[in-house]
């Protein structure tokens, strides 16, 4: 274990995450981090357009709960998290995933952001193994024409 997970699974873990969800978590961060860094892959926040109470509805709570929920949405706001992924810096993004209805912009998302930067650097393996397979293409018509 690298000191770069090793110091963000303890802070996960000191956040209450259990070990195993708190491992995998660290490492995803540790692993997405360059790739973020050279701008090829992030997680971009937009406001929630749908209604919190359309999507989740109010059976069930009390109306203190409700209360005290749309405060909360008012002074947090409900965002929408997608992640996302391009090959180089001039190629547009490609979506890797999305959740919304999040109250707030927890900086790990309420942990989904571990999960979006994972389908984020899937994303992006498959757009590299997409310029590879291209150039390879390109490499043996290449061949052919020398012939």
């Amino acid at each position: 274990m690298t000191d770069d997970v090793l110091r963000k699974f303890r802070e996960l873990r000191q956040k209450g995450w259990m070990f195993g969800a708190a491992l995998g978590a660290a490492k995803t961060s540790v692993k997405a981090a360059p790739y973020i860094q050279r701008g090829l892959i992030r997680i971009r926040l937009e406001p929630e357009h749908e209604s919190y109470w359309d999507v989740y509805g109010e059976e069930g709570m009390t109306k203190k709960d409700i209360r005290l929920t749309n405060q909360l949405i008012e002074r947090e706001g409900l965002w929408w998290a997608c992640s996302e992924a391009r090959a180089s810096k001039k190629d547009p993004w490609v979506q890797a995933d999305s959740i919304g209805m999040l109250i707030g912009q927890d900086p790990d998302l309420d942990g989904y952001a571990f999960g979006l930067l994972e389908a984020a650097l899937e994303k992006l393996d498959g757009l590299f193994q997409e310029d590879a397979d291209e150039m390879s293409q390109m490499a043996t018509y290449a061949a052919g024409d020398a012939e």
